[in-house]
């Protein structure tokens, strides 16, 4: 169900919307596979971009998040009811991360147990293919242009961006709006999975 949520709100903003009403403002993905039913939830997600803006704290956000195998990073292959997200997490209109973010999701006695880990300040560039990024009245700075900083500018321009209280912000942010999908998703899911 978490996988499935993953792959199939990001194309709509309308869908992503329901998650966060107060927060999250616009979702584009970098490539639509909604259609291809050939797909496994997953795989509508796995090493795809999904661009949203959303309200952090009272900063909007524009953030670019491409989401990745969690093997890669080290993680076994989730057992049947488990799943782990994980996700570079960076800008959208520069091609830097910022930071990580892992949801690990696993079946209890009462239903299922997330759990949210974020790991900030880890700077670099991201990978994000010109002719994914929607067009969004501001162009993408190439990675070209931003290769030219030093990497040591890295960190302080995602300090400057993040925020003070970006950590903290972004924790309570989180617990709403997962504890705000929790409320609705398993009759969501059962309305719309295998609709693109």
């Amino acid at each position: 169900m978490w996988d499935w949520w993953f792959g199939w709100h990001s194309t709509d903003s309308a869908r992503y919307k329901l998650w966060y009403p107060d927060a999250h403002q616009f979702s584009a993905v970098g490539e639509d596979r909604s259609a291809d039913r050939t797909l496994t939830d997953r795989q509508r997600y796995l090493d795809n971009v999904s661009y949203v803006d959303e309200y952090v704290g009272g900063t909007l956000q524009r953030l670019a998040i491409r989401f990745t195998d969690p093997t890669r990073l080290g993680f076994e292959a989730p057992a049947p009811g488990n799943t782990v997200v994980c996700a570079r997490v960076g800008l959208s209109r520069y091609p830097v991360a910022q930071g990580w973010l892992i949801h690990q999701v696993r079946p209890t006695g009462h239903g299922s147990e997330m759990r949210s880990r974020f790991f900030l300040g880890d700077a670099h560039m991201l990978d994000l293919p010109a002719h994914s990024v929607p067009g969004r009245g501001a162009p993408l700075m190439t990675g070209t242009a931003f290769r030219k900083l030093d990497d040591a500018a890295l960190p302080h321009l995602t300090a400057k961006v993040m925020g003070s209280t970006f950590g903290y912000d972004l924790a309570f942010h989180c617990a709403a709006e997962m504890n705000h999908l929790a409320a609705f998703l398993p009759d969501l899911h059962q309305e719309f999975n295998g609709t693109p």
